[in-house]
């Protein structure tokens, strides 16, 4: 049974060289959000599961929208959202999500460690989700540090999470933003026995020139990969074909 798993950072944070979009969560440029926008983008990737960095919940940029909400009512999808980072003076947060065209069984959130001084919470979101199928995956969701030497501490410690969890126990997918290089991810990911999805660069959108948004898997096998052009977000989604 084969099925698609995607990731996608919705975030950049500023314009892209005079760009239409200001790309800071689907951000117009001079402007807020633009949800809906960033909605139809997520309906488009026509994915089975779908890792999600970078969301909102009810924060002033994004217009005090609940992001994973409105994206798992646009598409159908199942959701689950963790906050990563509170913002002061608002009620909101920041943080990953997953959504899913199965059931969301069992879910948990993981601080990450370490943590570097003065730098954002990271966090993992670990999932068991039965597809439409009936077939049972595990899902981990993560935006790592920016900060190389920290993210690659970040992913040994939620791959050794991960993988020695009985309640993750079967087919795993780890989908994320994971601030790294690929050929670290590489080494990391084979190290801990999952295998790590190919493909061209993802980010920026405009002129791509790096790959730090990333699909590893365990005990399934990957096919095809696309990373389809987007105009939301400086991200362009990765999408693999698992079995």
């Amino acid at each position: 049974m084969t099925f698609h798993a995607a990731t996608w950072n919705l975030r950049h944070g500023r314009p892209e060289h005079g760009t239409l979009w200001n790309l800071a969560h689907g951000r117009r440029q001079h402007g807020f959000t633009h949800n809906q926008a960033m909605a139809a983008t997520v309906s488009s990737l026509s994915a089975d599961i779908i890792g999600v960095e970078e969301a909102d919940s009810h924060v002033i940029r994004s217009l005090f929208r609940n992001q994973m909400k409105m994206l798992g009512r646009h598409t159908g999808l199942q959701w689950n959202y963790a906050a990563a980072r509170s913002h002061f003076a608002v009620t909101g947060s920041d943080g990953i999500g997953l959504l899913t065209r199965g059931q969301i069984l069992d879910h948990d959130t993981v601080e990450l460690q370490p943590h570097a001084t003065g730098h954002q919470r990271r966090v993992a979101l670990f999932a068991k989700v039965e597809l439409p199928s009936g077939e049972r995956v595990s899902v981990a969701v993560t935006h790592l540090d920016t900060q190389p030497e920290v993210a690659v501490e970040q992913l040994r410690s939620l791959l050794a999470t991960f993988s020695s969890n009985p309640r993750w126990s079967g087919p795993q997918i780890l989908l994320g933003d994971l601030n790294l290089k690929t050929s670290t991810v590489e080494q990391v990911t084979r190290t801990a026995g999952y295998d790590l999805a190919g493909g061209v660069y993802s980010a920026p959108t405009r002129e791509p020139a790096h790959r730090i948004d990333h699909i590893a898997t365990r005990h399934l096998r990957i096919n095809a990969v696309n990373v389809p052009v987007v105009r939301v977000s400086d991200h362009r989604p990765v999408i693999a074909e698992l079995e």
